[in-house]
């Protein structure tokens, strides 16, 4: 957190061996692949390779990828969502012990969660200038 905006990386909430594997598998399917090619296997194996490559790269991208939540002056900006203007906000939720997120609740009563972890409920508040309520 800096000055008045918060920044939350979402990679923080995948576990490391997760991210490692999610790059080791699409290097394993290479390496078949390029067996593969090397033992001129049946076409249809060789595809269906290229395939899996493909598919546990994509994977290995999602896993990985930097994103995001960004609260500041202007608004709340979610990775994959449309961004939430502070003019739209009632109030910051108030955390339950059992709730994980932080969520804001509009004027027409609507809730929607930030993925911001709930220990930073006061901080949203705080930058919105948005009173902190159950």
């Amino acid at each position: 957190m800096s000055g008045d905006s918060l920044r939350w990386d979402t990679r923080s909430a995948v576990p490391r061996w997760l991210r490692v594997a999610s790059c080791a598998v699409p290097l394993l399917a290479v390496a078949g692949l390029v067996a593969d090619v090397a033992r001129h296997a049946p076409q249809g194996r060789v595809v269906g390779q290229v395939v899996w490559v493909l598919l546990t790269g994509t994977a290995a991208y999602l896993a990985n990828r930097r994103q995001e939540v960004v609260v500041d002056a202007t608004g709340i900006r979610m990775p994959l969502r449309r961004p939430v203007a502070w003019a739209d906000v009632d109030h910051v939720e108030q955390p339950g012990p059992w709730d994980s997120v932080v969520r804001v609740v509009a004027h027409d009563g609507s809730a929607r969660a930030t993925g911001l972890p709930s220990r930073f409920a006061q901080d949203v508040a705080r930058i919105g200038d948005k009173p902190l309520r159950r």
